[in-house]
């Protein structure tokens, strides 16, 4: 029985030594493949000329806009009600307003419309977002 149970330790070992040896070959293949990959990609990255995609993307897509194109202005655009006297402004201009916590004042860009109400941006450039 005793001589059993060593014949059979002995087995185990082996099949676990066999099967290290098996993944350490595959382990080190994998390895070497993954670096060959890893020097394949790195020296095409390299050579890749940077605007490359974009010419290709561009080249593809027609509802680009050419960059020639002049900016359009606000003011020329109409849309209903833009003459009405309630949106247009009354007063506009730079103000000082003290915070309510802080008491520290803070200077804004203001607009007064004929419905009373003001309205408080932080710039006067209408592209700046709030």
């Amino acid at each position: 029985m005793q001589q059993n149970s060593a014949h059979f330790e002995e087995g185990i070992v082996r099949a676990i030594q066999s099967a290290w040896q098996t993944f350490d070959e595959w382990s080190s293949r994998s390895t070497l493949a993954i670096q060959n990959t890893s020097r394949t990609l790195a020296l095409r990255m390299s050579s890749l000329a940077p605007d490359r995609e974009w010419i290709s993307f561009s080249a593809r897509s027609d509802h680009l806009l050419d960059p020639d194109t002049p900016l359009r202005n606000p003011a020329n655009i109409n849309y209903p009600s833009k003459d009405d006297p309630s949106v247009v402004a009354l007063h506009t201009g730079y103000l000082e307003r003290k915070k309510r916590f802080t008491r520290a004042y803070r200077e804004s860009y203001y607009v007064l419309t004929a419905a009373g109400f003001l309205h408080e941006y932080a710039s006067n450039d209408p592209t700046v977002p709030e």
